[in-house]
């Protein structure tokens, strides 16, 4: 059967029959073996009883020698592009009107890219502030809750002790109170960072912003 394909197996198989006998969906693992080896055939008896064995000698739903897989798996590496070639063809369809890379052209188009980095992330930073100035801070990440300063947004002298960003406005949440708390929130992380570095904490945390 070394010459048999799928269809040609499959054909040869129901013109043997298989063993009608059976009542198991199980197929006989003497009946795979005997097709993977090459063995099976119009001859080829079962071992385990010939037409009485319990198993199924018929083929599993999509079913694939191995000889028709290492094929396919042939005909696919043949067809597969490597990356060698897939970058020469690119290189081909780039066309004409190119800018050859050079050490100088290099530098030029890293450091505008880098001054391009900057400017997006100041625009990113201005916007965090404009936001906290305005008491909206839905756009903010929790690490930037904790790691933004806003003392140059509120200063301390901003609002007198009965004033506040919400002064006015019965909304429940005070700015001032909010960065007070996220202050002290950031020196008891640094006392425990001190502490784990064997450090002694300067009880930062007990100071209140402004005093």
């Amino acid at each position: 059967m070394d010459t048999w394909d799928d269809a040609k197996l499959q054909s040869v198989v129901i013109s043997k029959h298989g063993n009608p006998k059976t009542t198991t969906e199980i197929v006989c693992k003497n009946f795979i073996e005997a097709i993977e080896s090459g063995k099976y055939g119009w001859f080829w008896e079962c071992p385990s009883g010939g037409v009485n064995c319990k198993y199924r000698h018929a083929l599993p739903p999509g079913f694939v020698l191995k000889a028709q897989k290492k094929k396919d798996a042939e005909e696919a590496k043949k067809n597969e592009l490597s990356l060698e070639d897939f970058l020469e063809r690119e290189r081909h369809q780039l066309g004409k009107n190119l800018t050859p890379v050079t050490k100088e052209s290099f530098a030029k188009w890293k450091a505008e890219r880098l001054s391009k980095k900057q400017v997006e992330e100041d625009g990113k930073r201005k916007l965090k502030e404009q936001q906290a100035a305005a008491g909206r801070m839905n756009g903010m990440s929790g690490r930037d809750l904790f790691t933004f300063d806003t003392t140059g947004v509120y200063g301390d002298d901003a609002y007198s002790d009965d004033e506040g960003p919400e002064s006015g406005d019965d909304q429940g949440w005070d700015l001032n109170k909010y960065r007070q708390e996220t202050e002290a929130e950031r020196a008891r992380l640094e006392e425990e960072r001190i502490a784990q570095l064997g450090g002694v904490g300067v009880g930062v945390g007990s100071l209140r912003l402004g005093e």
